[in-house]
């Protein structure tokens, strides 16, 4: 069964080689509230990489661990002007997000890094095929696996840190620099 006609059949937690691994699937598994838990959760550090970030409730919570105190928040967005984008939001918010749109190949991403360096905060990765938008949620057959484990989390943040390094300053850096 596809798409709305799915059902909420399938176990949703697991534990391989010994770390806590959850995976669930849209439309029917509810996955943007699991997305909102692992944002929710952040304590130190969230980093995100996403082709699409239409939703709201996900922008907004990304804005409130911005405003936590002591919370780095970095992000990585391709499209930045479609239709009900969170990224003019989240640079309003003054979040350290980047633009990847116009850059030679799409960045086609699906993922946040909470708290990587922190292994007593359960550093973790969410990633799978889940755009942050209502389609994703309510539509598209989607898939979202979160890894609670230092090393892939380690992992996943050097490589947004590459990615996010060769953007060069962004919006509010030069902010800042004004």
């Amino acid at each position: 069964t596809f798409g709305t006609h799915k059902t909420d059949n399938t176990p949703h937690k697991f534990i391989v080689g010994g770390k806590d691994v959850e995976v669930y699937f849209s439309p029917s598994d509810q996955t943007t509230s699991k997305i909102l838990e692992v944002i929710n959760d952040v304590d130190y550090t969230l980093e995100f990489g996403l082709l699409g970030f239409t939703r709201n409730d996900l922008g907004q919570a990304v804005i409130d661990v911005h405003n936590s105190f002591g919370t780095n928040v970095r992000g990585i967005i391709e499209s930045e002007n479609t239709t009900g984008s969170e990224f003019a939001a989240l640079i309003a918010a003054s979040v350290n997000v980047k633009s990847h749109m116009g850059i030679t190949y799409a960045f086609h991403h699906k993922y946040a890094i909470a708290d990587a360096d922190v292994v007593a905060s359960d550093p973790t990765v969410l990633t799978g095929s889940h755009n942050w938008s209502n389609n994703a949620e309510n539509n598209s057959d989607e898939n979202t696996i979160i890894i609670h484990d230092h090393t892939i989390a380690n992992i996943y943040l050097q490589e947004f840190t590459e990615r996010f390094s060769e953007l060069g300053t962004s919006n509010i850096d030069e902010l800042i620099e004004l």
